[in-house]
């Protein structure tokens, strides 16, 4: 069965996602370099190994301690479970260090004549092993979230097994790793290999590497692994020769990838706070803005909760009904009615703002002093993301001096001034009427 993560989900191509590209060419170009490489020689010695795996512990405990900064910051897990492996790698590729240096191994003196390649062992197994269980991990939590362990229980079964690792192969008379002149030397430098192709499949079918850029470095870092064991290493028949250098260098290299996807991601995450940091500057402009058209407004604004209680109003509002916020808040405003308005006049209102979400208007409202006044009124509904009614806001308008002007003109329009009654205006008004009712 193929992995589908692996196709685009488009119809019209059947091609390979670039970065599944990247993946098979990294692939390809480790198995050519293992057949090129294997007519050349090239010894090695204590020195250059030393050198070598002094900076492979130190990557380590960097790329460590960064996983486990990224992991504090925003909690994924991936970065929990690649934090502890590398600081455990880093330490058992110090303790390996320690025992294959000249400089060291009177400090650390031991009757095991395979401490030196079972030490290697000790990382390499240590570290496939726990890449293939943080895939497990994450499976498992996916179906069952509540089965994530907590951060100290990782702390603690890392170092349990790091100790575990360094006494195993520090005291125990492990068989031999090496069987020079068979057609895999180190058949036991597969275990680790298979372990790591293990964790490859399971991070391909995971899917993510597709968009998250530390699990596409993350895959890189997987397949120089599987590879480094599977077609150097193993095949290294005495220390120091080409393929056992080659492996060491390899192995510094995929504790690069690693550095370099968390670099590339923190980078990521630094440029998305940098831009929520100018959208909400942006936004509390806007807010701003707001604030100061809702307090400066000429028209009286108010805004109520769901079920229509006042929560706040401007200064407007206080000026043309005298009330302040204090005496309206929590009430809705029904304090203002006039009386001149019945029931089914309040209820076709609402019928229409919980229907469309709009209403206006002119309403007959009574001031704090008693005094009644006409305004003009808009009413909006806001809404949460689920649809029901989060707020309403009111906007108004005092026409009351509007109105009795337009009485008056029309007044005046037909009605003698002096007699008060219909002048020639309303006759033809009236008649025209009339005509048309006939």
């Amino acid at each position: 069965m193929y992995n589908a993560n692996l196709l685009p989900m488009n119809s019209t191509s059947r091609s390979l996602h670039p970065r599944a590209l990247i993946y098979l060419g990294v692939a390809l170009l480790l198995l050519f370099l293992s057949f090129w490489l294997r007519d050349l020689k090239w010894q090695g010695d204590m020195q250059l190994h030393t050198l070598m795996e002094v900076i492979a512990t130190v990557l380590g405990f960097y790329v460590g301690t960064l996983a486990l900064i990224r992991f504090f910051n925003q909690n994924d897990a991936v970065f929990l479970y690649i934090g502890a492996g590398f600081i455990g790698t880093a330490v058992l590729d110090g303790y390996h260090t320690v025992v294959t240096s000249i400089y060291f191994q009177v400090y650390v003196p031991s009757d095991n004549l395979m401490l030196i390649p079972w030490s290697w062992m000790a990382s390499r197994m240590y570290l496939s092993t726990l890449m293939a269980i943080s895939w497990y991990l994450w499976y498992r939590h996916r179906y069952k979230p509540e089965s994530r362990p907590s951060y100290q229980r990782v702390f603690g079964v890392a170092a349990i097994t790091t100790i575990a690792y360094m006494l195993l192969f520090g005291l125990v008379q492990l068989p031999p790793l090496i069987y020079a002149g068979t057609w895999i030397p180190r058949p036991v430098d597969l275990l680790p290999g298979l372990i790591f192709l293990i964790a490859l499949v399971g991070y391909l079918n995971k899917g993510k590497w597709r968009t998250d850029s530390f699990e596409h470095w993350l895959i890189l870092f997987l397949i120089v692994s599987f590879m480094t064991q599977m077609t150097f290493m193993s095949l290294s028949d005495q220390l120091y020769d080409l393929e056992f250098n080659v492996a060491h260098l390899f192995k510094k290299l995929s504790y690069i990838l690693v550095l370099t996807g968390l670099m590339v991601s923190l980078r990521e995450t630094y440029q998305q706070i940098q831009d929520d940091i100018t959208e909400r500057k942006r936004t509390e402009e806007e807010l701003h803005l707001a604030a100061m058209v809702y307090q400066n407004s000429s028209e009286a604004m108010s805004i109520a909760d769901s079920k229509g209680n006042i929560v706040s109003i401007n200064p407007a509002f206080t000026e043309m009904t005298g009330y302040t916020l204090e005496e309206v808040v929590g009430r809705d405003k029904s304090l203002l009615s006039s009386g001149r308005h019945d029931r089914e006049f309040y209820q076709s209102m609402w019928n229409a703002i919980n229907t469309t979400g709009h209403w206006q208007g002119e309403v007959w409202n009574r001031c704090k002093n008693g005094e009644i006044y006409l305004e003009w009124v808009t009413i909006n509904a806001i809404y949460h993301d689920d649809g029901s009614a989060h707020r309403f806001v009111s906007l108004s308008s005092d026409i009351t001096q509007k109105k009795k002007s337009e009485e008056l003109i029309w007044q005046q329009a037909n009605f003698d001034t002096l007699t008060d009654l219909p002048n020639r205006h309303m006759l033809y008004d009236r008649l025209e009427q009339e005509i048309k009712k006939s």
